[in-house]
């Protein structure tokens, strides 16, 4: 019995080249297409997969330990492999060892030496910060001499600075610095600086990455390749961070062009470098110009969706985005790099230029694409990306197309390790290897049901929809709910943006009005792509949170399976949305939708019930968290949370089964009312509001939020109050607000001796003891100049009702909570000269978010043994210090962060302090 072909698999010699050239990328759909007319089908070749997994291991490792373990474990793993390697060699010429044993020892041996290459690439980018002291210089603070180049455009700073101002982040590449406990070596000697001037300080050549922290005013002036030297202050990044250090430009006008000191790259290189960076910069701001006309949202979008330039979004487009996961059609992905290298190869085909020739030109032209967006390391892995996506689809080798995905990953990893650590290359691959696998047999099936100009995007947005969100679980700590459907709609759109509006940008600087024009047309695509965006992010649950503890996990690895069922499912083939017939006539019938057919031929094709089972799992674990009702409950019998609010302080203390006392309140209202949710937070006691700065008050209003305030206790300067404030005005109207005076103490919570009644039902249920707060004004100076130093300072005694009075946590034995607002280190250590900080707490909520002028004096003084830092992630201020971090190690505290753990929960009982996050237990 022969089985007939479903009209999409039809073959170019029956109907030409039209119905394959529109396909996705299928590295087994020759072998299924085989095995249906009798052949055999050819599975995919996984066989790099095993030494591209090992690779991402030890370049995980590696980057974040030191050069010697690096070192160490790159030697053991190449020398085995090497080893592994050579008595292959001899056993296959000294005997006819069984061909299979033989092709699984050489599968063991390149996985050794792929990690070891790996562990010694990430070795040596240690030893040029380890070896020429660069990192000593860092871990001192103290300001350096430095000459660096700009790498990266300047972009807005998350924060604007201590005096309110704008301030901008960069990517730069240190050359060469100056530390005076740094001997001269054979590249640069002492006496002689860096611009070949004399010096009488010890000059160091280094090459790695580091962030420049500028005024906004200053960093509109800079280009990416100046040369730039002068006096910073550098402050330490976290383990694993490609950029080493923070760099503060030390005092007004720290930094200056430098002069001379690309002699030893050569003349050309800097003037070919100026000439490049003078084209950037012309073309990004003919776009900008060009795109103001456009409708809608487009002028904000149209430089992002070409050039990969968000500076002109604002905050509520590009939350609105990020909230319907369609982030990363704003910034220069792997599909915009697809897109350019496909529209130059199909360019060159018009031209009938010879196929290796255009494959070239190609790729030279995604080259140039890439240096006029930006050469950072992200848009270079988008870049190989995306070519690897455009070669599969357009070179007809698609069989080899994950085998390509696999050399690509060990390729990227050995030239730069730090690729393993970020978001953004565990995405790229996740999302590249569910098209590779699954998007032309989703696309096969969709063609039945939907237009193929619809059936082909949905496929690719499904495809790697199905990848990609278990690596997001951990990042966003939920679900983009209709993150599938909204790109879905918006995809289709992108190709009508980006490939005529490059052209656009390009034309930009030499015929604006020309330009003015396609980007005015191309503007009404950018602007349905923002009124998705907008539209997706308005609707219920957008982002729906994941279910902690065991619920989420098991939902996680039911997920996993569920893909792994139906990724191998859609490998083997699906069936023919025909019956299988027997030769002779078709007997007329009634004829069926293309749904029903679908539907038929799964049914009679004798598919297992795990197949359908894994679809309905893994669309069912994308939308369960959501509508889970453990989703949003709050984390059981928790006393004391840090809310994560960014850049800012949130701390809340348990004082009964739906209230609490709220210090500080961050400074957006919608994460601090959404922390509060979480934690069914209905009434609050007090709320202090520790000083005058926006990230500790801003939030207030989402406090206010729903819920029952019996007053705002603040401190600050002695002309400050919070009713003065315009944002809270109005949130503030009908709360008794009043300054707080040092010793002023009061009590929070149901009295032990109540009646539990209803309530003390519903606190059994919740694992919350009757508990009852007491507070202790100890510091509220009013009349510092430095508004820090005004801040609060309030010591909390947390106290189990159904304790024994003597037993920890009992009123005689209460658990203690040091709450130090932005203390500076001058006001720290006069408070502790005049006994104004107790010797002993259990937590500590370590003052300014670590900052280094916090001092070590009040971690040296008062002693912890649970530490506190509320901290946005990636700050622009270097929080917390190193200095604080290491005060804190040395004494024993352990340290939860917010920017690292997220929200953090502490239960105090039985003795002990348990810690977990919002979203996954802390390590």
């Amino acid at each position: 019995m022969v089985r007939h072909l479903p009209p999409e698999h039809v073959t170019e010699g029956e109907h030409g080249r039209g119905a394959e050239a529109h396909r996705l990328p299928d590295p087994v759909g020759d072998g299924i297409r085989g095995r249906e007319v009798g052949h055999p089908a050819r599975p995919v070749d996984l066989r790099l997969l095993p030494a591209a997994l090992v690779a991402w291991g030890a370049a995980w490792i590696t980057v974040q330990a030191s050069a010697a373990t690096a070192l160490g474990l790159g030697a053991l793993l190449g020398g085995v492999g090497a080893l592994l390697l050579g008595v292959l060699v001899l056993l296959h010429r000294m005997m006819s060892s069984d061909r299979w044993v033989l092709l699984a020892a050489a599968q063991v041996a390149v996985c050794f030496v792929a990690g070891g290459s790996v562990a010694l690439s990430a070795h040596q980018a240690h030893q040029r910060v380890e070896v020429t002291g660069w990192e000593e210089a860092v871990e001192a603070e103290v300001p350096v001499r430095v000459e660096l180049r700009v790498v990266g455009a300047p972009r807005e700073a998350a924060r604007p600075g201590p005096d309110g101002a704008g301030r901008s982040v960069a990517r730069a590449r240190v050359s060469a610095f100056e530390h005076r406990s740094a001997p001269p070596d054979d590249h640069m000697a002492q006496g002689e600086d860096a611009h070949g001037t004399s010096a009488s300080r010890s000059w160091r050549r280094v090459h790695t990455d580091a962030v420049l922290l500028l005024d906004a005013d200053v960093a509109t002036e800079l280009q990416v390749g100046e040369r730039l030297h002068g006096l910073v202050r550098p402050i330490g990044t976290e383990p694993g961070d490609r950029a080493t250090a923070l760099l503060i430009p030390f005092g007004v006008d720290a930094l200056t062009p430098s002069s001379g000191s690309l002699e030893h790259e050569g003349r050309a290189v800097s003037r070919a470098v100026e000439w490049w960076s003078e084209i950037r910069r012309s073309v990004r701001e003919g776009t900008i110009e060009a795109s103001g006309r456009a409708a809608g949202d487009a002028p904000e979008l149209l430089p992002g969706l070409i050039l990969g330039d968000r500076s002109g979004q604002d905050d509520d487009l590009t939350e609105s985005m990020r909230a319907a996961g369609m982030t990363h059609l704003t910034v220069v992905s792997g599909t915009h790099c697809a897109l350019v290298m496909g529209a130059f190869l199909g360019l060159l085909r018009l031209l009938r230029t010879p196929r290796l020739l255009g494959l070239l030109l190609a790729l030279l032209g995604l080259v140039l694409y890439v240096g006029l967006v930006d050469p950072a390391p992200s848009v270079i892995r988008a870049a190989v990306m995306g070519a690897l996506g455009a070669l599969a689809l357009f070179s007809g080798r698609r069989r080899a197309s994950f085998s390509l995905l696999c050399v690509c990953v060990l390729g990227m990893l050995i030239w730069d390790p730090h690729y393993a650590v970020e978001p953004a290359m565990q995405l790229s691959a996740a999302a590249t290897a569910g098209i590779i696998l699954t998007g032309a047999r989703i696309q096969d099936v969709l063609k039945r049901v939907l237009p193929g100009i619809l059936a082909g995007p949905a496929a690719l947005a499904l495809s790697a929809q199905l990848f990609v969100t278990p690596v997001l679980l951990p990042l966003s700590g939920g679900v983009t709910t209709y993150a599938v459907p909204a790109n879905i709609l918006a995809s289709p759109l992108l190709p009508f943006v980006t490939v005529p509006g490059l052209f656009g940008a390009l034309l930009s600087p030499i015929v604006p009005g020309l330009a003015g024009g396609m980007l005015w047309l191309c503007g009404f695509p950018a602007a349905a792509i923002g009124w998705i965006g907008r539209r997706a992010a308005a609707l219920p649950q957008a982002v729906a949170p994941w279910p902690e503890g065991l619920t989420g996990a098991a939902l996680v690895v039911a997920y996993v399976i569920a893909v792994v069922l139906l990724t191998r499912r859609l490998m083997t083939g699906l069936p023919s949305s025909e019956p299988a017939q027997s030769e002779g006539p078709r007997h007329a019938g009634p004829r069926s939708g293309p749904l029903r057919r679908t539907v038929l031929g799964l049914l009679r094709s004798g598919a297992p019930v795990w197949s359908c089972a894994a679809v309905a799992g893994a669309l069912t674990a994308l939308v369960l968290p959501g509508r889970f009702p453990g989703a949003t409950g709050a984390p059981e019998g928790w006393s004391v949370v840090m809310c994560d609010v960014g850049q800012g302080d949130m701390l809340v203390v348990r004082s009964g089964v739906r209230s609490a006392v709220v210090v500080d309140a961050g400074e957006e209202p919608h994460l601090a009312d959404d922390c509060l949710s979480r934690l069914q937070v209905e009434t609050v006691d007090t709320l202090f509001i520790t000083h005058e700065h926006r990230d500790h008050y801003g939030g207030v209003a989402g406090v206010m939020e729903g819920r029952v305030v019996h007053e705002v206790l603040y401190g600050g300067s002695a002309d400050w109050t919070p009713r003065a404030e315009p944002e809270l005005e109005t949130a503030l109207d009908d709360v008794p607000v009043r300054r707080v005076g040092p010793g002023e103490t009061s009590e929070s919570g149901r009295p032990s001796g109540e009646p539990p009644g209803m309530a003390g039902e519903e606190a059994r249920g919740s694992g919350l003891s009757e508990a009852r707060v007491r507070w202790q004004v100890w510091l509220a100076h009013q009349h510092y100049p430095e508004p820090n130093d005004n801040s609060l300072v309030v010591l909390f005694e947390l106290v189990d009702g159904e304790a024994e009075s003597q037993s920890r946590g009992g009123r005689d034995d209460p658990w203690r909570l040091l709450a130090t607002g932005d203390l500076e280190e001058d006001a720290a250590r006069l408070a502790i000269l005049t006994g104004g900080l107790p010797e002993h707490v259990d937590v500590l909520k370590v003052a300014h978010h670590g900052a280094a002028n916090g001092g070590t004096e009040t971690l040296e003084s008062t002693t912890s043994e649970v530490a506190l830092i509320g901290v946005g992630e990636d700050n622009s201020y270097g929080h917390p210090a190193p200095s604080i971090r290491r005060a804190l190690e040395e004494a024993g505290t352990s340290v939860y962060r917010t920017d690292l753990h997220g929200g953090i929960v502490l239960r105090l009982g039985e003795g002990e302090i348990e810690v977990e996050s919002l979203g996954a237990a802390v390590p």
